[in-house]
């Protein structure tokens, strides 16, 4: 049995995305004809997109907050805790 613990961090949400969750709900049963399946359509359509942007604006965020910002230039290395 290995000794070894790997440590990682993981940003997990569950969000509650207002105006969505009765969407899905009214989705019963499979479409059996031309308006039901464009209502489905329709109703998947908005859902899905809703989040498909709400990951875009997440990605936004966190790929900006990578970005070197400069506050750390004014430190010398000690400051900065790097051992080089």
């Amino acid at each position: 049995m290995s000794e070894t613990i790997y440590i990682g961090y993981y940003f997990v949400a569950f969000i509650d995305i207002v105006g969505q969750w009765d969407k899905p709900k009214q989705l019963k049963k499979l479409p059996g004809n031309d308006v039901e399946n464009r209502r489905v359509a329709r109703i998947l359509v908005e859902t899905s997109e809703y989040v498909k942007e709400l990951r875009r604006q997440f990605d936004t965020l966190f790929n900006a907050s990578e970005k070197p910002t400069g506050l750390l230039d004014g430190l010398n290395t000690k400051q900065r805790g790097l051992s080089f």
